[in-house]
């Protein structure tokens, strides 16, 4: 399989869930991000959880600045947010954790955390955002999904 990317928002409730296959890059974070925000009923302050255990990221630490200079420029910092970043392989968590710490330095106001377990993250938000089940369940969803953001 190649390059995939999909994301469900749950507009009954502040959460996107975001799903990453193939070799990623920060150019398509920021196409995934920028595919989001053109959805009608988008919120900037929703929580976001990205899936990214079954990707490969390509990143170079000096590359994580972009990510938060596009942040910058594109949304409003009005209010907190929380991501979760799901990931299986010790380089993507280093990464994430690197990214998490810049982003606490940062004029950003998003909380960020970095897990290797599903449990953590539905502690983190609440069973009344989400459960276990429900995650499993939007993850198999996307999984198969149609709706790859890298082949539009």
């Amino acid at each position: 399989m190649g390059k995939f990317g999909t994301y469900k928002i749950l507009y009954d409730r502040p959460l996107i869930v975001e799903y990453y296959n193939g070799l990623i890059t920060v150019e398509d974070f920021i196409h995934l991000k920028n595919t989001i925000k053109e959805e009608p009923n988008y919120n900037f302050y929703s929580n976001t959880i990205l899936d990214l255990r079954d990707c490969d990221i390509k990143i170079e630490m000096e590359e994580l600045e972009t990510l938060i200079n596009f942040y910058r420029a594109n949304f409003e910092k009005k209010e907190d947010r929380t991501v979760a970043y799901l990931t299986s392989k010790p380089n993507e968590i280093v990464l994430a954790t690197l990214y998490s710490v810049l982003v606490e330095n940062s004029d950003l106001n998003i909380n960020t955390n970095v897990y290797t377990t599903i449990k953590p993250i539905i502690k983190l938000f609440g069973e009344e955002i989400i459960t276990e089940k429900e995650y499993i369940e939007i993850i198999a969803e996307l999984k198969i999904s149609p709706n790859n953001v890298f082949t539009k």
